[in-house]
C-alpha cells in the first residue's frame, strides 16, 4: 500500500543513488479541479456529522471517474489537493505526451458527467481542467521526509489555465495545442485553446505496462505517522477533531527567473526542513504540499492521524514558530473542527488527507493573511488562550460561505500552557481531600526530617492525579518542580530529563533537540555560565563520563547506566533543598528519562526529596515507596459533585451524568458543564481520542466497533456480532484496558460512557449502520430482546419503517412503568420517525411526549410539543384533552389567565356533545376551579368542583371523581376547613384503587399540608413521604419538587434547620432547572425562613426578595402577600421593630379577606413588635391571635403564639398561665419540635 501513496516519478527519484535535488522535466501536465466542491463541503457539513463522510465518498467517486482515463493512458498522479489532482505525462515515457494528456483531460469532464448525482453528495459536480506542455521545474525537498514539489512558471501557467476554464471545459496552452490536430481545438485565444469535447484520439492504453519501480523509496515520501499506521494495518477512515493550517511560500517564479532553479530549491528546501523540524518539536503533522500560482503551500495538522494533547495550541505555536524562524516571508491560515480523515483517491494512487469545513476555512484564512501573518478561525480558541498575543479582525465573509466567520491575527506566542489533560478545576471539586492532606503531611515530614520519599498516584485520566500534584506543588512554591510528561516526545531519549533541568534552572526549552546523551551534554554545556558555581562542574564531568564510554565497558547497557547515574546526580545537585518534584504521567516519558527518575526514587530517602509521580494503573510498576490508588467516586459523592457544579440541573439529569461518568471527577465536571444529552464536550473528545488513538491498530478497531453495544456489554454478543469467536474470551480484550474493563465473568464495560461515545463518533456512518443492522437482527432472533434496544439499533441502521412501531411500543411501556426520562427519549425518536415516514398519528405521539416532558419538569419542551401537536389533531376528543393539558401547564407556570382560557376553549369544543365528552368536561371544569382557587376565589372554586364531582359520580368515572375530591380538599384546606380531611381521604382511596400514582402524589401532598396546618406533624410527614414515593414511582419530577418543598417546610417548623435547608436546596435546584416560578418561590421562601432562624438576615432578605419575584412572575398574588408577611416576621427576628410595625400597617388593607393562616402569624409578629416598642397592647394582640388559632385548631400557630407570650413574659411582660406552659410543652412533644 505504501507505493500507492506517492507518485512513480517521486518514488524513482528518491530511489536513485546520488540523485540531484532539482530537475527540469519535459512533458505535459494536467490539473483538474472539481467545481462546486467548496459549496458542497459547506452544505454537507451543515447537514450534520455524516456530511464529511458523504463528502469523502463523493470526492472519492469523482476522482475514480476523473482519474480513470489519465491512469489508463499512463498518467502519473503527482498529488491531490482536496478537490484537485495533478497528473504528469513525461516526455521520457511518452513521445506523444501532449496528445495523451489532452485526450485524458477531455475524458475527465465527460466521465464525471456519467456519475449519478447520488454518488456526488446529491449535487452534480463538474470538472474544470487545464493542460500545459513545456519544461517544468521539480525539486525534491525535506530532511528525513521527502516531498516532490513542482514549481515555477510552467506550474503557474497550468494553474491559470485551470482557473480560467469554465466547468466541464478543458483549456490547453498554445504549447499543448501545437501538438494537436486542428480538429481538437474548438476555439483559440492568446496563449490558450479550448479543446473540443467531441475530439477523440486513438491512443493505446498502457495501464498494464505501469510498474512500481522505485517503490522502495516511497516510504520516505509519506508522512512518518501515516506510514507507521499503514505498515501496521492501522490506517482507517474516521471522524475526529483536528487543527489544520496552510502555510504559503510565494514568489517562486521570480526567484527562478532571477537566480535559477537552484536558488528556488534552496528556498523551498529550507522552508520544508523548517516545517519538518518544528512539526516534530510540537507533535504536529506535515501532511502534504500543494502547488498553485507562484506559490507552494504546506499543509500541516495536529490531532491527525493520531490525537495529541492540546492539538489547537500545538498547531498555532508551530505555525507562528515557522513564520518567525523562516528566512523567507510566509503567510498562514488555520482552523479547528471536526473533519473526516482518511485515504482519498483511487486504489492505485491515494493520499491521506482531511476533508471538511475547517480545511476550507483554513485555506480562506491563509488567502486573507499578509506576509508574516497568521490568521486563524474561531475553532482554535486563541482569544481565550493566554499563550498567544492576538488581535481580532472581526467577522469575515469567506468565499462560498453564507455565515460570517470571526477571525483573529496571531502575532506572538508566549509560554506553553501546562493545563492538565483531564482534571476538574481543583482538589476541592474532586472528593480527594484525604489524598491531598496525606501529600501535604508528607511534604512537612520531608522538611522536618530532611529524609525524602517517593509516592505514586495511580488512576485513570480524570481521577484527580494531576490536580493533586498541582496542589502539592502550590504548597511548596520555590521548592517545587512540576513536569507534565508529553508522549509526543516519547521516542526522544532524555527529553523528560531535559524538561526537569530546564524547569529547575529556567533554561531554554528543547528546541531542535534530537535526543541521546551526547545531545544532553551539549545542551547543558550551552548554559554553563548560567549555572550556579556548584553545578558548573557537572558539565565537564558529564562530558568526561561520555568520553569514558570509549575507554571502558562499551556495551549499550553499561553506557546507559553510567549516563543515568550522572544525570540523576545532576538533578539532585541542581534542585533546591528540600525539593518536591512532581511528574504527571511519568509512564509517558521516554525510557531513558524514566530510568533516571527511578534512580531518584531509589535514593529519595538519602536526600530531602519528595518525588510525586502519576501514572495509569495498567502501566509498568515502578519503585515508589508508597502507592495511592485513586478510585472512582461513589454515586453519592458523584451526585453531590455535579449538584455543586451545576445547581440548576434536575435530579434526573444529574443521575444520567453520574451513570455516564462512572465516578470519574473530570467527566462528571465536564458533563455537568455540558449537560445536554448527546452533547459531548470538546475536552472529553480530546482525552477520549488521545486514549483510543494510543491503542494498537487492531485493538482500536475493536473498541470502535464495540462502542455500538453500549457502555456495558456481553463479550459473547460482541463475538457473535463481529464474527470473531476468540472475543468470547476476556483475555482477548486485555489490550484495550485503558478504555475497557472486565465488569464480570462474561461482560466488559467502558471506563465511562464518554469514552464509548468518542469511539462511536469516530466510526464512519456506513460502518455504524452496518453494525447496528447486524445487531438488530441478532437481537430480533432472541425472544427476550427489549423493544427499546431493538428499536434503537433499527433506527440507527436507517430501517425506520421497522424501528417506528417497536420504538413507539417501548415508549408506551416506559410511560406506563414510570420511566419518564426514557419515555421522553423514545417518544421523541418515534415522533421524528413518524414525521420522516409521513405516518398518521404524529399528533397523539407529540401530545404524549409533551405530557412526559411536563412530568419530567421540562416545561418549555412540553409547551413546544403541545404547539406542534395542535396543528396535527382533528379529533375533538384529542383536542379537548390537549386543552386540558395546556391549561394544567399554564397553571403550573402560574399563568392563571391562560389557564382559564385553555379550559374554556375545551369546554366550548365539547359543549355540542356533552354526554360524549363527560370525562373531558369534568377535567376542564376542574381546571377552571383550580384557577379560581389559586386566584383566591374559593367559593367559586368549591361550586365548580362540586359540579364536576356530580358529573363524575353520575357517569361512574372513578378517576374524575377522585380529581374532584382532590380539588375540594385543596380548597377546603386553604380555607382551614376540616372537611378537607374527608375529601382528601376519599381522593387518596380512589387513586390507590386505580393505581394512579401521579394523582395520588398530589392528593397525599395536599392531605399532608392540611395535617401540617393542624399541627399533626407525624401524620403530615408520613403523607409527604408517601407522596414523594408515589412521585418517584411515576417519574413525575414536578410533584417530587412539591413533595420535597412540603417536607422542608415541615422540618423547618420542627426546628430541624439543617435538614430543612438541604431539602430546600434540592427542591430549588430542580425547580430552577424546570423554570417553575411557583416552585422556585416556595423553595426560596423556605430557605429564607431557615436563614432568618439562623440569624443570617442578609441571606434571608435576598432569598425572600427572590421568592417574591418568582410569585410575582407567576401572577400568584396570595403568595406575594405570604412573602410580605414573612418579611415582617424577619424584621421582628432582627429586632427592627419600628420597620416591622410600619410594614405590618401597610399590609393591613391588603389582608381584609386573607386566610387565617396569614392573619394569625401577622397578628403574632405585630404584637411582639408593639410590645418591644411599648406602643399599644402588644401582648393582647398576641393573645387575640392565640384565640383564633385555638378556634381553628391550628396547633402550630397555637404553639408559636404561646412561645411568643413566654418570650414576652421572660422580658418583663405579662406572665403566662401555668396551664399554658403545660400546653406549650405538650405541643412541642406532640409536633416533635426541636427547641433551641
Amino acid at each position: 500500500m505504501i507505493g500507492t501513496l506517492s507518485s512513480r516519478l517521486a518514488s524513482r527519484w528518491v530511489a536513485e543513488p546520488a540523485a540531484p535535488p532539482w530537475r527540469e522535466l519535459h512533458g505535459s501536465a494536467v490539473l483538474a479541479d472539481l467545481t462546486g466542491f467548496t459549496s458542497l463541503t459547506e452544505r454537507l457539513t451543515g447537514t450534520g456529522a455524516e456530511g464529511p463522510e458523504v463528502l469523502h465518498r463523493a470526492v472519492s467517486s469523482c476522482f475514480g471517474a476523473v482519474l480513470g482515463a489519465p491512469l489508463e493512458l499512463g498518467g502519473d498522479v503527482l498529488g491531490f489537493a482536496g478537490d484537485a489532482a495533478l497528473v504528469w505525462f513525461g516526455a521520457d515515457d511518452f513521445p506523444d505526451h501532449a496528445r495523451r494528456a489532452s485526450a485524458a483531460a477531455l475524458r475527465m469532464p465527460r466521465d464525471l458527467s456519467l456519475l449519478p448525482a447520488s454518488m456526488m453528495g446529491g449535487r452534480r459536480l463538474r470538472a474544470s481542467v487545464g493542460v500545459h506542455t513545456g519544461t517544468f521545474h521539480a525539486v525534491l525537498v525535506g530532511g528525513s521526509r521527502k516531498s516532490l514539489v513542482m514549481c515555477g512558471p510552467s506550474i503557474s501557467r497550468l494553474a491559470q489555465l485551470e482557473a480560467s476554464a469554465s466547468p466541464a471545459q478543458v483549456l490547453a496552452s498554445s504549447e499543448t495545442a501545437a501538438h494537436l490536430p486542428v480538429a481538437a481545438v474548438a476555439a483559440s485565444t492568446e496563449g490558450a485553446a479550448l479543446l473540443r469535447a467531441t475530439w477523440r484520439s486513438p491512443i493505446p492504453s498502457v495501464l498494464s505496462r505501469q510498474t512500481t519501480d522505485g517503490a522502495r523509496g516511497s516510504a520516505l515520501l509519506v508522512n512518518p505517522t501515516v506510514r507507521q499506521l499503514v505498515e501496521s494495518g492501522g490506517i482507517a477512515d474516521d471522524f475526529r477533531a483536528v487543527s489544520v493550517a496552510f502555510i504559503a511560500l510565494s514568489g517562486i517564479d521570480q526567484l527562478i527567473a532571477d537566480e535559477g532553479i537552484g536558488a528556488a530549491f534552496e528556498t523551498i528546501d529550507a522552508t520544508a526542513r523548517l516545517v519538518e523540524r518544528v512539526c516534530v518539536e510540537e507533535a504536529v503533522e506535515w501532511l502534504d504540499v500543494d502547488v498553485g500560482h507562484d506559490a507552494v503551500k504546506f499543509i500541516v495538522a495536529s490531532g491527525v492521524p493520531k490525537a495529541v494533547v492540546h492539538d489547537d495550541e500545538r498547531l498555532v505555536r508551530a505555525v507562528r514558530a515557522i513564520i518567525d524562524a523562516s528566512a523567507h516571508p510566509l503567510r498562514a491560515g488555520a482552523q479547528r473542527g471536526r473533519v473526516f480523515a482518511g485515504l482519498l483517491g483511487v486504489p492505485s494512487r491515494r493520499s491521506y488527507t482531511v476533508l471538511g469545513d475547517p480545511v476550507n476555512v483554513a485555506a480562506r484564512a491563509m488567502s486573507r493573511a499578509a506576509l508574516g501573518e497568521c490568521i486563524v478561525g474561531d475553532g482554535l480558541g486563541v482569544e481565550n488562550n493566554l499563550a498567544f498575543d492576538v488581535t481580532s479582525i472581526g467577522p469575515q465573509q469567506l468565499k462560498n460561505r453564507a455565515l460570517l466567520m470571526p477571525m483573529w491575527r496571531v502575532t506572538a506566542v508566549g509560554e506553553r500552557q501546562t493545563k492538565p489533560r483531564a482534571e476538574p478545576a481543583n482538589v476541592d471539586s474532586m472528593g480527594r481531600h484525604r489524598e491531598a492532606a496525606l501529600l501535604a503531611d508528607e511534604w512537612k515530614r520531608v522538611i522536618d526530617a530532611r529524609s525524602g520519599r517517593s509516592i505514586a498516584l495511580l488512576g485513570e485520566p480524570g481521577m484527580g492525579a494531576s490536580s493533586l500534584l498541582r496542589a502539592a506543588t502550590d504548597t511548596a512554591i520555590g521548592f517545587a518542580t512540576l513536569i507534565v510528561a508529553d508522549d509526543s516526545f516519547r521516542a526522544v531519549p532524555f527529553s523528560g530529563v531535559r524538561s526537569v533541568v530546564a524547569a529547575v534552572r529556567s533554561l531554554e526549552p528543547m528546541g531542535g533537540y534530537a535526543g541521546g546523551s551526547d545531545g544532553t551534554w551539549e545542551w547543558l554545556g550551552m548554559f554553563v555560565d548560567r549555572l550556579p558555581a556548584h553545578l558548573r562542574r557537572w558539565a565537564p564531568e558529564a562530558l568526561a563520563a561520555a568520553e569514558q564510554r570509549a575507554q571502558t565497558d562499551r556495551t549499550p547497557q553499561a553506557v546507559a547506566q553510567r549516563t543515568h547515574v550522572v544525570l540523576a546526580g545532576l538533578l539532585r545537585a541542581a534542585a533546591p533543598t528540600p525539593w518536591l518534584l512532581a511528574i504527571d504521567d511519568v509512564d509517558l516519558m521516554d525510557d531513558a528519562s524514566r530510568a533516571v527518575v527511578s534512580l531518584l526514587a531509589l535514593n529519595a530517602a538519602d536526600s530531602a526529596l519528595l518525588l510525586l509521580t502519576s501514572r495509569a494503573p495498567s502501566s509498568e510498576a515502578s519503585v515508589e515507596d508508597l502507592t495511592l490508588h485513586l478510585a472512582p467516586l461513589d454515586d453519592e459523592a458523584a451526585f453531590e459533585l455535579v449538584a455543586e457544579m451545576a445547581p440548576a440541573l434536575r435530579d434526573d439529569t444529574i443521575g444520567r451524568i453520574v451513570r455516564a461518568a462512572a465516578g470519574n471527577p473530570f467527566v462528571l465536571c465536564e458533563l455537568a458543564a455540558h449537560p445536554v444529552d448527546g452533547d459531548l464536550p470538546d475536552s472529553l473528545q480530546r482525552v477520549g481520542a488521545w486514549l483510543i488513538d494510543a491503542l494498537p491498530a487492531e485493538t482500536r478497531r475493536l473498541v470502535r466497533d464495540a462502542s455500538i453495544l453500549g457502555p456495558v456489554f456481553e463479550i459473547g454478543t460482541a463475538a457473535e456480532l463481529l464474527g470473531r469467536p476468540e472475543l468470547a474470551d476476556l483475555s482477548a480484550w486485555r489490550g484495550a484496558q485503558r478504555v475497557l474493563h472486565a465488569a464480570g465473568d462474561h461482560t466488559v464495560r467502558f471506563s465511562h460512557d464518554a469514552y464509548r461515545r468518542v469511539a462511536y463518533e469516530s466510526l464512519p456512518f456506513r460502518r455504524r449502520r452496518e453494525l447496528h443492522g447486524a445487531l438488530a437482527d441478532l437481537l430480533r432472533a432472541r425472544a427476550d430482546a427489549p423493544d427499546a434496544a431493538l428499536g434503537l439499533h433499527l433506527e440507527k441502521a436507517g430501517r425506520y419503517s421497522e424501528a417506528f412501531p417497536v420504538t413507539l411500543r417501548a415508549a408506551r411501556a416506559a410511560m406506563a412503568s414510570g420511566a419518564i426520562a426514557e419515555s421522553v427519549d423514545l417518544l421523541g425518536r418515534a415522533a421524528s420517525m413518524a414525521h420522516s415516514l409521513d405516518r398518521a398519528g404524529l399528533g397523539p405521539i407529540l401530545v404524549d411526549e409533551g405530557q412526559a416532558r411536563f412530568w419530567l419538569g421540562d416545561i418549555e419542551g412540553a409547551n413546544q410539543c403541545y404547539s406542534r401537536a395542535a396543528r396535527r389533531l382533528a379529533d375533538p376528543a384529542h383536542i379537548a384533552h390537549l386543552c386540558h393539558l395546556r391549561a394544567d401547564l399554564a397553571l403550573t407556570k402560574g399563568q392563571l389567565k391562560a389557564t382559564e382560557q385553555w379550559a374554556r376553549r375545551g369546554l366550548v369544543l365539547t359543549a355540542a356533545s356533552p354526554d360524549e365528552y363527560v370525562a373531558a368536561r369534568c377535567r376542564l371544569t376542574l381546571d377552571v376551579a383550580a384557577c379560581r382557587d389559586a386566584a383566591g376565589d374559593h367559593r367559586s372554586s368549591l361550586r365548580l368542583a362540586e359540579e364536576a364531582l356530580h358529573l363524575a359520580q353520575e357517569a361512574g368515572l372513578m378517576l374524575e371523581e377522585g380529581l374532584a375530591h382532590h380539588q375540594l380538599e385543596m380548597t377546603y384546606s386553604v380555607m382551614v376547613d376540616e372537611r378537607a380531611f374527608g375529601h382528601g381521604r376519599r381522593a387518596c382511596q380512589l387513586f390507590e384503587e386505580l393505581g394512579e400514582d401521579r394523582y395520588l402524589n398530589s392528593a397525599l401532598n395536599n392531605s399532608g399540608l392540611t395535617a401540617m396546618y393542624y399541627g399533626r406533624f407525624d401524620e403530615a410527614m408520613s403523607l409527604y413521604q408517601r407522596a414523594a414515593e408515589a412521585a418517584e414511582r411515576c417519574g413525575h419530577a414536578l410533584h417530587l419538587i412539591m413533595s420535597l418543598s412540603n417536607i422542608g417546610f415541615l422540618l423547618y417548623r420542627q426546628g430541624k434547620l439543617v435538614d430543612a435547608d438541604a431539602v430546600a436546596r434540592r427542591a430549588l435546584r430542580s425547580a430552577e432547572a424546570a423554570r417553575l416560578h411557583s416552585s422556585i418561590g416556595y423553595a426560596r421562601i423556605l430557605r429564607s425562613m431557615v436563614a432568618a432562624a439562623e440569624h443570617r438576615f442578609d441571606d434571608a432578605a435576598v432569598l425572600l426578595a427572590g421568592a417574591r419575584e418568582s410569585f410575582t412572575a407567576a401572577n400568584m398574588d396570595a403568595l406575594v402577600i405570604d412573602c410580605d408577611v414573612t418579611a415582617v416576621a424577619h424584621l421582628v427576628d432582627e429586632a427592627r421593630y419600628e420597620e416591622a410595625v410600619e410594614a405590618a400597617e401597610r399590609l393591613t388593607a391588603r389582608l381584609v379577606h386573607a386566610e387565617p393562616e396569614l392573619l394569625i402569624p401577622l397578628g403574632r409578629t405585630l404584637g411582639r413588635a408593639e410590645w418591644e416598642l411599648g406602643v399599644g397592647d402588644g401582648a393582647a394582640r398576641v393573645r387575640a391571635a392565640l384565640a383564633d388559632a385555638r378556634r381553628l385548631h391550628l396547633n402550630y400557630e397555637e404553639y408559636r403564639c404561646l412561645a411568643t407570650l413566654r418570650d414576652i413574659a421572660e422580658r418583663g411582660g405579662p406572665a403566662v398561665e401555668p396551664d399554658e406552659v403545660e400546653v406549650l410543652r405538650r405541643l412541642v412533644d406532640q409536633m416533635g419540635i426541636v427547641v433551641p
